[in-house]
């Protein structure tokens, strides 16, 4: 791989808006692409975080992917599928980011449900903390 080919991705999980407001524009300096992850924020400053969000990622739309993951993700917060779903139908997919990370559980779920997304903008993902995966092709064909 070139060096003209090589991206950087900082992720960033910040408990408040204050701090991800920062920590954005210090990651913006280094990286090509900001990784927020929304699940790191307080849960009762999510929703005046995700208004604030919308201006903050205008201003980086272009290098934005957005994730809130569950712990078994490696997430911070203990979150239910319902829960996830519901964050995306109602925030995360509003939110004028590049990319969406998606675990490979809402991918099936949103497809099942054949609701409207665009999956151009879509990374599907999945964290496995276990020893694990027994069937890696099995699991690169669900994924793709």
């Amino acid at each position: 791989m070139s060096t003209a080919e090589r991206r950087i991705c900082v992720s960033i999980c910040e408990r408040d808006v204050a701090a991800l407001t920062t920590a954005i524009k210090h990651a913006a300096e280094t990286g090509h692409f900001i990784e927020l992850r929304l699940d790191c924020i307080n849960e009762g400053a999510l929703t005046s975080a995700i208004e604030n969000l919308h201006q903050l990622i205008q201003q980086h739309a272009q290098s934005t992917i957005i994730t809130f993951r569950p712990q078994e993700q490696g997430g911070l917060r203990s979150l239910t599928l319902d829960e996830r779903l519901q964050f995306w139908r109602e925030h995360g997919f509003r939110l004028p980011a590049f990319l969406f990370d998606l675990e490979i559980d809402l991918v099936e779920e949103f497809l099942r449900n054949g609701e409207s997304v665009d999956w151009s903008r879509v990374i599907c993902s999945t964290h496995d903390f276990s020893a694990g995966v027994a069937e890696p092709g099995n699991l690169y064909e669900r994924i793709a």
